[in-house]
């Protein structure tokens, strides 16, 4: 039962993916004067990320709506991921028991893919030109992309930048209907991402992605060692999910394991196979 409330709690509040004190202290620094500057650090940042492996642990903590509400904490699990920027993502969760009892989520420039084994035994997928808003999608690995920088500035999208102290917002839009898609908001000093929040078609939060206490692990890449993913429904907090990153090492992959690691598996074997499409 334990585990399959696991499972339940990543694909609900990671499917739409430190902040807490993210405008900091001290000396205030200005932010960027127009979006394209904002745009363009992002960017550089994201262009300079070197393939790597880091190492984890996830934690979760859900409102169990048949106790009252209450609030549930479940023990960690360990998780690795390996990423090549700026689409390939391969992230392998132990959320089940056994060798075989592993979440594995996955990601390349055309397509996504979620297998979840031994639990329930499904095998979701989609293509990213026909599944764009996240919180449509059961478990998105773009969320996990642009929590460690990997952000997408679509041509369909519109952008403005508000600065505040401390902090610049970056607001997305998009273009045709104008309704809101996400927020960024970039520590000053650093240039860093703090926190991303995204929306749901109403307007209203359904995503939260907070990173903190940002730290080299392989030796090249800054990454948010604190990362929190929170769902809202209906304007309450409905989950999170806490991933703390501890140990990372540079990779370079070949052609056999960008085939083995950032290619869709197989869908065999599965009691359920789930097409995820921008209708859903």
């Amino acid at each position: 039962m334990r585990n399959r409330i696991v499972i339940a709690l990543l694909l609900s509040v990671l499917g739409l993916s430190g902040c807490r004190g993210f405008l900091g202290r001290g000396k205030i620094v200005p932010g960027k004067v127009t979006f394209q500057e904002a745009a363009s650090a992002l960017q550089t940042q994201a262009d300079e990320f070197e393939p790597t492996q880091i190492n984890g642990t996830c934690k979760l903590s859900y409102r169990d709506r048949d106790e009252e509400g209450k609030w549930r904490r479940l023990p960690s699990f360990t998780m690795k991921f390996w990423l090549e920027p700026p689409y390939n993502l391969c992230w392998v969760g132990n959320a089940a028991p056994g060798p075989e009892g592993k979440i594995f989520l996955g990601a390349n420039q055309e397509a996504f893919w979620l297998s979840i084994k031994p639990e329930i035994n499904t095998y979701w997928f989609g293509r990213w030109d026909d599944a764009t808003d996240v919180t449509k999608l059961e478990l998105n690995p773009r969320v996990v992309l642009e929590s460690l920088g990997m952000i997408q500035f679509a041509p369909h999208e519109s952008w403005q930048l508000e600065s505040k102290k401390r902090v610049d917002v970056l607001t997305c839009r998009e273009t045709d209907s104008a309704r809101l898609i996400k927020r960024l908001y970039v520590t000053t000093k650093t240039y860093r991402l703090a926190k991303i929040e995204y929306y749901d078609e109403l307007g209203e939060i359904a995503v939260v992605v907070e990173m903190e206490r940002y730290k080299v692990l392989d030796g090249k890449n800054a990454v948010p060692t604190g990362i929190r993913v929170s769902r809202h429904a209906g304007g309450e907090l409905e989950g999170r999910v806490t991933f703390t990153l501890r140990q990372g090492v540079l990779r370079q992959f070949t052609e056999k394991t960008r085939a083995r690691m950032f290619q869709p598996i197989t869908p065999m074997g599965y009691d359920r196979i789930i097409p995820i499409t921008g209708s859903d």
